[in-house]
């Protein structure tokens, strides 16, 4: 019922857009490090030898979906644009913010990306060999 409303709220604060955008949604490897040293900490600390054993196998799993590429994060992406003209920076800018305030206001955290995500973007959609790593 939450993601009705959440879809219904979006539909309406974006009724009100006349101008074009792209939507694009990215897949990729979620990163399980911080989970497997969470793992390896807790392994270190306990005595439990059940717990160990769990432990162990979980981050055993965790490890094989992460190299089989089972689990995966999808980022989502809108692009905005206008015809160049001088002093357009700022208002693409002013677009954005309000484009954001959009879906913050159904409760959808957004950001602006700056010009070396936008490369790294680019690269991650358009070039194979790339691989981008946090």
């Amino acid at each position: 019922m939450e993601k009705e409303q959440i879809c219904r709220l979006l539909t309406a604060e974006l009724s009100s857009l006349q101008k074009p955008f792209k939507f694009l949604a990215v897949s990729r490897p979620v990163d399980i490090t911080p989970l497997i040293n969470e793992y390896t900490t807790l392994l270190t600390e306990t005595t439990d030898q059940r717990q160990k054993e769990l432990l162990r196998n979980e981050m055993m799993v965790m490890s094989n979906y992460a190299v089989s590429g089972e689990v995966v994060e999808r980022q989502f992406y809108i692009m905005l644009w206008t015809r160049y003209r001088a002093g357009i920076e700022q208002d693409l800018l002013k677009e954005c913010r309000e484009f954001s305030n959009k879906f913050e206001s159904a409760n959808i955290r957004c950001d602006i990306i700056k010009e070396h995500e936008i490369v790294r973007l680019c690269n991650l959609v358009n070039n194979p060999a790339y691989t981008y790593y946090e």
